[in-house]
């Protein structure tokens, strides 16, 4: 009771009362919403089985064939249909039902595990209002399907209650358990790879085997998952993701000749509406605050609106889509290009969700459209605290982008961020949170080179992704690694909107580019005019090639990057005074990342995990996980909350040229220097009042370079 006190007059002297009130507002309608969500789920079958089978179809159908299509790498696709999959970790694990712990006993069973097969698995796992229907869509699958355990951490071996309401079910603070991994299985990024291997060679054995698949883990899903209860009925990111994936795959499947039966149809279309009402009511964005999970859930609300029949409800979604995707590409990417967030794979993830949602409204007809923005055609009924739909009646012609020229622009700028700050070798730098998120995992064949980078892996190549989609679909030209199947995605995209469409509509816009930041010195050499007062002692020389160095600032983001075709370096610098959500920032002001000639001379350390061990978590977040000035003594201690605000100190001043950069901050009381020059073929790092933390090798911290995994080939030799 007195730290509920405590609180609530912390909130008070600091926000003021407004920002009580509204607080407690927000915990009145939670409490409602969960009270709500209780009854309704307990009396009423949220598993829905629709009346009928219509469905739309927007995507391309194939009436010809793509030579150069060389298909998805076979040795995933047979991992895939032996429901084997690489989450968050470097081999193949199976998630078909197998002994383990249950989390209301916490021992191992001595009976037989009870599986869908077993007579009583629905009695015993599934709530009595969704008793019948489960049981009706079980008995219409395959009687030689083996059911996935899609409520299990397999890594742990830790379940969920599919019988538990959602909303009751807890997921953190767990120790050991992490809830991402059965949230990253129910994505089901791994139905698109079997959508494309079908559309490859429709009548082999293996085509076939990839449509009863995909059919019969879509029951499976929807016969153990009741909306409302489980696991993967928590986070509405994970369900937009969900449906994309589900629905971009029928669409391939569609396209390319597949037939569907009746039954499967309607248990589709009833799951994928309850998906978006789903979606729609818990919509990620409270009291104006909001990050990648909102645009996670207008890509859901897109894709549903681009399958589903036009209604009110779903031209309200469309209409919604609309509206809101274009406030959150100016909201969520700043005046540099970059992400709010903090996080290179986090602008990375989000720049995924607004391209695949742009390819779906710029390929609505025009008349849905026009129906959507119409007031008495659409309806959007948001809760409270969260943005109303204000109709927007469009009058466009066939030629014109449905999203504005500025919004494209912003669009660009942010695409060319990734080229920028991309190392030598296409990589992307890790600064801040990683959970290895992404839309889409395509694993396509690229017979010479699918195994010999890290870039081959989906995950490691999101940046490069982009890049291509970005050539692909509006006629740039960014270096691509050859590990990048090109005609894969080409053949991917190809079932979109015609390419020129974008070629014609946007070939007269004129966009920023990240050009170099030069600001040449007048007088003295460098070492003379900006560290007058260091002396040797003070400094680190490396040796390095510094020829045709450029340097880039991105002022919002807070970096500062001089690379060439052999060397990069990058210093983490973010203006304390900007008010960015920090919750996937890492203690790492003033860090570096040094990379020469193919070897990482200075790291950083990643993310490695969230919730399943808050000791790990705040390890890899720590300063001292870093190579950089600051040490934990110069941070607030970090916290169990997974994403607890990371408060930077100060930088109070910077001086950046062409060949030299230097701060000034205050540590241990002192005013203190630290700066960097190029010359000579060597870097010199100067310091003054301070000094480098050497970080992994000092603290043995491993690189994670994606969520889950470590990493012993970086090393810091400075």
């Amino acid at each position: 009771m007195r730290s509920f006190i405590l609180k609530i007059y912390q909130i008070i002297l600091h926000q003021g009362l407004y920002n009580l009130y509204h607080r407690a507002q927000l915990k009145c309608l939670r409490v409602g919403r969960k009270s709500f969500s209780f009854i309704t789920l307990s009396l009423f079958s949220s598993i829905k089985i629709a009346n009928t089978t219509e469905l739309l179809f927007i995507l391309k159908a194939r009436t010809n064939t793509f030579e150069k299509f060389t298909g998805i790498n076979g040795d995933y696709l047979h991992h895939c249909l032996n429901h084997q999959f690489k989450i968050f970790s470097l081999d193949f694990e199976a998630v078909n039902f197998r002994q383990t712990h249950l989390p209301d006993q916490g021992e191992l069973l001595k009976n037989k595990l009870i599986t869908p097969r077993d007579s009583e698995y629905f009695k015993k796992n599934i709530n009595l209002s969704n008793q019948r229907a489960a049981h009706r869509i079980y008995c219409n699958i395959d009687p030689h399907y083996q059911f996935i355990d899609w409520q299990q951490d397999f890594k742990s071996g830790y379940r969920w209650s599919s019988k538990t309401n959602s909303k009751f079910l807890r997921h953190v603070g767990l120790a050991g358990v992490d809830v991402k991994v059965p949230w990253e299985l129910a994505r089901m990024h791994h139905l698109v790879n079997l959508a494309l291997s079908f559309s490859k060679d429709k009548q082999s054995e293996i085509s076939r085997s990839c449509l009863a698949e995909f059919r019969n883990q879509v029951l499976d899903f929807i016969s153990t998952n009741p909306p409302g209860y489980g696991v993967n009925w928590i986070c509405p990111m994970d369900m937009g993701i969900r449906v994309t994936n589900w629905v971009t795959a029928f669409h391939i499947f569609q396209s390319n000749g597949a037939m569907f039966d009746p039954f499967f149809l309607k248990c589709f279309k009833g799951s994928l509406l309850a998906h978006g009402k789903f979606i729609q009511e818990n919509l990620e964005i409270e009291a104006n605050i909001r990050a990648n999970h909102y645009l996670a859930n207008l890509t859901g609300l897109a894709s549903l609106s681009s399958i589903l029949p036009a209604s009110s409800l779903t031209n309200g979604w469309l209409a919604y889509v609309l509206q809101e995707l274009e406030k959150e590409m100016f909201f969520q990417f700043q005046e540099d290009g970059s992400n709010f967030e903090g996080s290179t794979y986090y602008h990375c993830e989000s720049l995924e969700f607004i391209i695949y949602s742009t390819l779906l409204l710029e390929s609505t007809p025009r008349d849905r459209i026009a129906d959507a923005t119409n007031p008495t055609l659409s309806r959007f009924n948001n809760s409270l605290f969260k943005p109303p739909l204000h109709f927007d009646q469009r009058n466009l012609g066939d030629q014109e982008t449905l999203l504005s020229k500025s919004f494209y622009k912003k669009l660009f700028q942010a695409i060319d961020f990734i080229d920028v700050i991309s190392l030598p070798d296409h990589s992307l730098p890790l600064i801040g949170d990683n959970d290895s998120g992404k839309l889409f995992h395509l694993f396509f064949q690229n017979r010479q080179n699918i195994y010999s980078s890290d870039l081959a892996d989906p995950i490691s190549g999101i940046g490069q992704e982009i890049l291509l989609f970005c050539n692909l679909m509006f006629g740039k030209n960014y270096h691509i690694h050859n590990t990048l199947d090109q005609n894969g995605y080409n053949y991917f995209l190809d079932y979109f909107i015609e390419k020129e469409y974008f070629l014609k509509n946007l070939s007269s816009l004129e966009f920023e580019t990240c050009s170099p930041l030069i600001t040449p010195l007048q007088s003295k050499s460098p070492s003379q005019s900006i560290f007058p007062e260091f002396n040797q002692a003070d400094a680190i020389n490396i040796n390095v090639n510094t020829h045709d160095l450029k340097c880039y600032e991105f002022i919002n983001f807070g970096l500062i990057i001089y690379k060439s075709n052999l060397t990069y370096l990058s210093i983490r610098n973010f203006d304390i005074s900007q008010p960015n959500p920090t919750s996937h920032f890492h203690c790492d002001q003033l860090s570096l990342i040094l990379w020469s000639e193919g070897d990482y001379l200075a790291v950083d350390p990643g993310a490695y995990c969230y919730q399943s061990s808050s000791v790990s978590r705040n390890l890899y977040r720590s300063a001292n996980a870093h190579v950089g000035v600051f040490d934990n003594s110069d941070y607030a201690p970090l916290t169990s909350n997974t994403f607890s605000e990371v408060h930077l100190p100060e930088v109070s001043s910077y001086f950046t040229t062409e060949r030299s950069v230097s701060f000034t901050f205050t540590k241990n009381n002192k005013v203190a220097t630290f700066g960097v020059l190029f010359e000579n073929s060597m870097i010199t790092l100067f310091f003054h009042n301070c000094n480098l933390n050497r970080a992994t090798r000092v603290n043995n911290v491993l690189v994670s370079p994606s969520y889950g995994v470590i990493s012993n080939k970086y090393s810091c030799d400075i």
